[in-house]
């Protein structure tokens, strides 16, 4: 057993990267490793944990480092130099992040570094070849015979690998080279064509080039072969809805692919509109566990460790290590971080032009960076410290995280106990946004900066700043920014798992979206405003505004008018989905919640229980895929009153005992729409998607309920039923 006393870099439950101390005692057991880290790597494991609903742990996913104490079933002895992965467990324990001095490891995720090769270089091997071994070896079904590997035939044989200067795509175009393909195709920006070239890949082609597709399908068809096979290391646009307007990755890899039959494909990230493509990860439990959400064969992870192992017995520097690039210090790490959270495949290209000119050809998927252990001793091994543990800015560029809250006690004289400012006054930092993914040039209509009786359209709502002239064709042309940019923004929010809100389904809306955009006027108004109250989200997530502007004010501005023109009042298709999301949005990028918010809570528990969405389906006799978007409407309106009245301090506006509306079931929005005839089988909850956080704290509520309830009661007193 071990004590440590050094500092780690932490993910808190707000999504903010912290400098920790760790006094935590760590043990081993079975085939575990106590590992102290050498060097720890950052990639977007990182920060994507955080998006994936996974908090309060110590991150990092990479290390190399010397074995320190083993388990009794461990294949490594003390003192061996190693390097690995981490194991993604829910939840995530804290000894298994690799930013801190001693690390818990697996020694079925460990390998002994090789003869030659530096704790540095090692540190960073796992991540690309796991992810692209497990593409082309589990995903697509090659084989590697001289790792004991079987596969399909790679004879006359080729492959395109999109992203091919990623580091994933290099250690992809690698592989593919051992697997024995004798054609291996993959896209880069021109000025890493050579590298690639080096590494194994028989045809480059420029990705930025608006004709890439068809210079691809000529290739093929310049040496009479059609190719079938593809690995798209980027995975751009993936998970979000088909976009007309600006091709994904996946989309174009596939349509570059001269075979229309037969195709085996794999991406880095779900492709939610095309179940051709298997996704691939760099981690694959033992056994018939499920991996990053996806099912896997057992012999998955036994594959990829033959094939880790042969690499790593191969003599004369089979494999092309990433370039690496070292920081010192747990501040420099989270701004590291910070700066692969934000970074676009172009940033990355332009920062390893600042390198070496031969680390100026990498253009890499991932930005992978070691922290150098400067000391060895018993506070400081792994990281250069030597500040208190403190809470760093979430953006570097700026600095600021946080904002005092405006509202005043007095006007909140009729609050309960629950309210935040009877029970917290010390607490003013509240984190409201994540940080900007992407610079976007959109077009917004009406980007004045909001005056304060504007109120976000909040005055609409209640039959203020609406006059007979305002029509839907009026908010269009006023408010509605150009195809372009709306694909984009709508991109962005079907992209941003932490913010889509599963009672929208996203193949449904992209039916509807096409349609809209094929007959705008025909559109219901209520309609239209779930489109405003998605751009909203999607331009706060960008962050479009300016320092003194709300992002997106017209979007929410739109809304409300699409929402008052809809008669939002009236049950009738899309009002209860219109008017949570409008108020979900509302939520997502408001300090404190306003009385008005509450009193359209109030109209949305009439319409929800007018119309039936308390009752399961049985009772109604729905659709199996319109039973399952009202069990997910209900459930996040349940939740949504249920926290507001507590932070409120109100009683709740709907009964849990009246209700007896089911919880949703564990499904991806590609495994059921409109059409299906009945729902498939639930996933298991260990398997993430849109609607898994939902379902989890769905089983919560009717205790919270009751906690609220307690809370409010006149009288306090010893209640039986509570207590049960």
């Amino acid at each position: 057993m071990s004590t440590q006393t050094s500092k780690s870099i932490f993910l808190s439950a707000q999504g903010k990267l912290l400098v920790q101390p760790v006094t935590e005692k760590y043990t081993v057991e079975g085939s575990q490793c106590l590992v102290c880290v050498d060097y720890s790597a950052i990639n977007l494991c990182d920060y994507n944990f955080f998006y994936m609903g996974l908090s309060s742990f110590i991150t990092g996913f990479e290390m190399s480092g010397t074995v320190e104490r083993t388990g009794p079933d461990s294949r490594f002895q003390v003192g061996d130099a190693v390097f690995g992965i981490s194991p993604v467990a829910i939840p995530m324990p804290s000894s298994h992040g690799t930013h801190q001095d001693l690390v818990v490891a697996r020694s079925e995720l460990l390998y002994k570094i090789p003869a030659g090769v530096s704790s540095k270089d090692a540190s960073v091997i796992c991540m690309p070849a796991h992810t692209a071994a497990d593409a082309l070896f589990n995903v697509i079904g090659l084989g590697l015979p001289a790792a004991g590997v079987a596969g399909i035939d790679p004879a006359g044989k080729g492959i395109l690998i999109w992203g091919g200067a990623s580091s994933v795509g290099m250690m992809a175009i690698q592989l593919a080279k051992a697997a024995g393909l004798r054609y291996i195709f993959a896209t880069a920006s021109a000025k890493n064509h050579d590298i690639l070239r080096e590494l194994g890949a028989t045809h480059c082609f420029d990705y930025r080039s608006s004709s890439v597709v068809e210079d691809i399908q000529k290739a093929q068809k310049s040496l009479g072969i059609n190719l079938a096979l593809a690995f798209d290391t980027v995975g751009k646009g993936a998970t979000a809805p088909a976009d007309a307007g600006s091709p994904s990755s996946p989309e174009l890899s596939k349509n570059a692919l001269g075979a229309s039959a037969g195709l085996r494909l794999a991406c880095t990230l779900p492709v939610h509109q095309d179940p051709a493509f298997g996704m691939c990860t760099s981690y694959r439990p033992s056994g018939n566990m499920n991996a990053m959400g996806a099912p896997q064969d057992p012999d998955s992870a036994i594959r990829i460790r033959k094939i880790m192992e042969h690499l790593l017995a191969v003599k004369d520097g089979c494999l092309r290590l990433p370039v690496v690039t070292v920081v010192n210090g747990a501040e420099a790490g989270i701004e590291g971080i910070q700066r692969v959270a934000r970074a676009s495949i172009d940033d990355l290209d332009r920062d390893r032009l600042r390198h070496t000119q031969a680390q100026a050809r990498l253009e890499h998927l991932e930005h992978l960076v070691g922290l150098l252990a400067e000391q060895r001793s018993s506070t400081t091994v792994g990281f250069q410290y030597g500040t208190p543990a403190v809470e760093l800015p979430h953006d570097s560029d700026t600095g600021e995280n946080t904002v005092a809250s405006s509202s005043s006690r007095s006007d909140q004289a009729g609050s309960g106990t629950t309210h935040w400012s009877a029970m917290l006054d010390d607490i003013q930092a509240l984190r409201s946004t994540l940080d900007p993914l992407e610079g976007n040039d959109i077009d917004e209509g009406d980007t004045s900066a909001p005056q304060a009786d504007v109120g976000m359209g909040m005055d609409v709502m209640f039959g203020a700043g609406l006059s007979q002239a305002v029509s839907i064709e009026h908010v269009l042309n006023t408010h509605l920014p150009s195809r372009r940019s709306t694909d984009r923004l709508v991109s962005t929010y079907f992209r941003v798992r932490l913010y889509i809100t599963p009672y929208i389904h996203s193949v449904q809306f992209q039916r509807q979206y096409e349609a809209f955009w094929s007959d705008p006027g025909a559109a219901s108004p209520l309609w239209i405003s779930i489109l405003f109250s998605i751009l909203f989200i999607a331009a706060n997530i960008s962050r479009t505004g300016t320092e003194n502007e709300i992002p997106g004010h017209g979007f929410a501005v739109a809304a409300a008018q699409c929402l008052a023109l809809g008669e939002y009042f009236r049950p009738k298709a899309f009002c209860f989905e219109a008017l949570l999301l409008y108020l979900h949005s509302r939520f997502m990028t408001c300090l404190e919640i306003s009385p008005d918010m509450g009193a359209l809570l109030s109209v949305l528990a009439h319409i929800a229980t007018v119309s039936g969405y308390h009752r399961e389906s049985s009772f109604l006799s729905l659709s199996p895929f319109t039973a399952e978007m009202r069990r997910r409407g209900w459930s996040m309106f349940m939740q949504l009153d249920l926290l507001v009245s507590f932070h409120l301090g109100v009683p709740s506006r709907i009964t849990l005992a009246v209700s007896d509306t089911r919880a949703p079931s564990n499904l991806l929005d590609s495994d059921f729409d409109e059409h299906s005839a009945r729902l498939p089988s639930p996933r298991p909850d260990s398997e993430l998607t849109s609607v898994t956080f939902c379902i989890i704290k769905h089983k919560f509520m009717t205790i919270f309920d009751k906690i609220l309830q307690h809370a409010l009661m006149m009288e306090q007193g010893p209640d039986p039923e509570f207590y049960q």
